[in-house]
C-alpha cells in the first residue's frame, strides 16, 4: 500500500482500524483464553492497521532511491513503540495478571473502556467521511 500497488480509501481504513480496536477489546472480555482463532483476528487486525500506517506513510515524500530504507525505518519505529508499550504494561500489571481478581477488576473494565473508545472513534470517522 505504501508503494502504491494496493490502495484502500481512508473512509474504509480509518473506521476499520477503530472497529478492529473495539472488536479485539470485546473479544478480550468474551474470550479470556487465547486460541487458534485469535491468530486470524490478530492477522486481520495487523493488516487493517498496516493499511492505515501505509496510507499515512504514502503522504510523506521520500527520495525514491531511499523508499525501502524509509519504509523499514518506519516499521522499526512502530514496532519499537509497540514493544515499549507492552513492556510498560507488563511492568505496570504483570505482577498481578495471574491473581484471581485481576480479570474482573482490571482486564474486563480496561477492555470495556478501550472498546468504548474504539466505538466512539469509529462513529467519529464514519460521520466525518459522510459529511465531507
Amino acid at each position: 500500500s505504501a508503494g502504491g500497488i494496493f490502495r484502500l480509501p481512508g473512509s474504509y481504513v480509518e473506521p476499520g482500524i477503530a472497529f478492529s480496536i473495539t472488536f479485539i477489546a470485546l473479544e478480550n472480555v468474551l474470550r479470556p483464553r487465547l486460541g487458534v482463532g485469535r491468530l486470524a483476528v490478530v492477522f486481520c487486525f495487523g493488516l487493517v492497521h498496516g493499511l492505515g500506517f501505509a496510507r499515512s506513510l504514502s503522504e510523506v515524500q521520500f527520495p525514491p532511491n531511499q523508499f525501502l530504507v524509509s519504509l523499514m525505518g518506519f516499521n522499526f519505529g512502530v514496532d519499537a513503540g509497540q514493544l515499549l508499550v507492552i513492556l510498560l504494561a507488563l511492568l505496570a500489571v504483570g505482577w498481578f495478571r495471574n491473581r484471581p481478581w485481576f480479570r474482573k477488576c482490571v482486564s474486563i473494565p480496561c477492555s470495556l473502556i478501550v472498546a468504548a473508545i474504539g466505538l466512539v472513534w469509529a462513529i467519529q470517522r464514519i460521520t466525518f467521511y459522510l459529511t465531507h
